[in-house]
């Protein structure tokens, strides 16, 4: 071990260790395959709600547009340069919700049918004096 002198003595260890101890590598190491692994994952995950589409939107006034929930454009109802007033519907938006909607409520449109014969037949015994729903 070399031995110092007081004018030769720095305030860090970095002066006195000419190489950098072990967790210095892991720690550098470490950092970068974070970083890397990142970056590569950032370019190969799929991104949700990103918007590709060409075309622009040119407003002469001040308006805003804002839509109530995300979705993907179906239709457009207004042209360029055609004039919109408050209130007018300009393009559709699918949240990708609809079908599970409609299915939900195709679901609950059975149970309620099956309900209603239920109860015509209820109806018809009282009319009748007659148990129709014995073998219900």
């Amino acid at each position: 071990m070399k031995l110092y002198n007081k004018s030769e003595l720095r305030y860090s260890r970095i002066f006195f260790d000419k190489r950098p101890p072990a967790f210095a590598f892991i720690l550098i190491i470490s950092t970068a395959i974070i970083l890397s692994g990142a970056l590569v994952g950032a370019a190969y995950i799929p991104k949700n709600y990103i918007v590709k589409a060409n075309g622009n939107s040119v407003i002469t006034g001040t308006e805003f547009l804002s839509a109530i929930g995300s979705g993907k454009v179906v239709t457009l109802h207004k042209s360029e340069g055609d004039m919109v007033n408050a209130g007018d519907v300009i393009i559709s938006l699918s949240s990708g919700q609809e079908g599970l909607q409609a299915s939900s409520l195709n679901k609950q449109l059975e149970k309620l049918r099956a309900k209603e014969a239920i109860f015509q037949k209820f109806e018809q015994s009282l009319n009748e004096k007659y148990n129709h729903l014995s073998n219900s």
